[in-house]
């Protein structure tokens, strides 16, 4: 997680579907508030903000799984090939609010060993396995990846600096343009002195 998209990317790909919005829309969007508020909306939709999240409504569940200890220190085999015994699986849901896209940006500011795990719709995935796992062990590991989740979406939120205002910035002279050409275009169709089919 948050090793797909780099920050600088994904704040350029907020600002080029912002503008294609805009450069969707028809004279009639342009009646539902001044050119001010319209980019108030579009900057709030177009927004980069971590998502929250909620390690206190944490959900945990376990299975039998095989696991290969071939390259365990403390066993020696005989024979070549894999070797597996059978351990635990827990997997962890942590809830989250929030758009599940940021998980895969990498912030402005970060270290080289982000949280392992998969966002899902509303919670982020992860497993923990072991042989002869311990609740310590376990519990011990779950608030490290929880730990390693949160500085990542801080890191992440120290990275939005002044974007708010630079998203709002380049909404209202979008809308600007954009209500210039249709502006233009009704101007032109019109003093052509013909008849306009609706």
């Amino acid at each position: 997680m948050f090793w797909e998209l780099d920050w600088h990317s994904a704040v350029e790909y907020q600002k080029q579907e912002l503008c294609r919005r805009v450069d969707s829309m028809s004279a009639e969007d342009f009646g539902k508030g001044t050119l001010d508020e319209l980019a108030k909306r579009f900057a709030a939709e177009f927004a980069l903000e971590p998502p929250t999240i909620f390690p206190e409504n944490i959900e945990v569940s376990h299975r039998e799984v095989e696991i290969d200890i071939s390259g365990a220190r403390h066993r020696d085999f005989s024979r070549r090939g894999p070797h597996y015994m059978k351990g635990t699986a827990i997997d962890v849901r942590l809830p989250f609010e929030g758009d599940k896209e940021m998980f895969r940006v990498k912030p402005s500011t970060f270290n080289y060993s982000p949280p392992r795990g998969q966002a899902k719709r509303e919670h982020v995935e992860f497993t923990i396995q072991g042989v002869n796992l311990t609740k310590e062990q376990v519990k011990a590991e779950i608030d490290e990846r929880v730990m390693a989740i949160s500085e990542y979406l801080n890191f992440q939120a120290k990275s939005i600096g002044n974007f708010p205002n630079e998203i709002r910035q380049v909404a209202y002279q979008a809308l600007e343009q954009r209500q210039k050409k249709l502006h233009a275009d009704t101007d032109m169709i019109s003093g052509l002195g013909y008849r306009v089919r609706e």
